[in-house]
């Protein structure tokens, strides 16, 4: 009954050694070689400060770039029309944004405050009863509804002025808008 016991242990042993072992693969170094050929390669791209961007694949490789963030602490380049380049393709991110448009909302926030653009008050005339039977014309009409409204913007030439910045052509003499003088051709 011993030896039965031994022989039973014995096979049930030689049987769980091979289970573990049977998924096992034994290597060899062109195996492995083979194996890393199919890794993606290291991203080449990537300079301290920029961000990897994917372009995409091109003959099953893919394609990265990479763009700078944009840093207002650099040089612009001022070409002959006095337009800063050099940042085109720059990304701009949240702490650089956020300032900028809170100073956009500011200045509107001023125009709409009435301190940056001069106003007048309009009247507005809408007949709305003519006379029966007659054409729907000014001289026809019996009725008027007149509603004021403000408008902004500037003053033309003759027009009342405090400072040039309140007429269209930029000057104030004398306290009424004029326009510069035009060169004689």
């Amino acid at each position: 009954m011993i030896k039965k016991s031994f022989l039973l242990g014995a096979i049930a042993s030689i049987i769980a050694i091979n289970s573990v072992f049977a998924d096992t693969i034994v290597t060899s170094k062109s195996y492995v070689d083979n194996r890393d050929a199919l890794k993606q390669d290291k991203i080449t791209a990537g300079t301290t400060g920029n961000v990897v961007t994917y372009n995409g694949t091109q003959n099953g490789q893919a394609q990265f770039s990479e763009r700078a963030i944009f840093d207002p602490q650099t040089n612009f380049d001022f070409n002959n029309n006095e337009v800063a380049s050099g940042h085109e393709g720059d990304l701009v991110t949240a702490d650089f944004i956020v300032p900028a448009m809170n100073g956009l909302y500011q200045q509107i926030e001023q125009v709409q405050n009435e301190t940056i653009l001069p106003r007048t008050t309009t009247t507005n005339k809408v007949c709305t009863e003519w006379v029966s039977g007659q054409s729907h014309t000014d001289a026809n009409c019996l009725l008027w509804n007149l509603t004021d409204q403000t408008v902004y913007g500037c003053f033309a030439d003759g027009a009342g002025c405090g400072k040039a910045s309140d007429c269209c052509g930029g000057m104030c003499n004398g306290g009424f808008c004029a326009s510069p003088a035009l060169p004689q051709t």
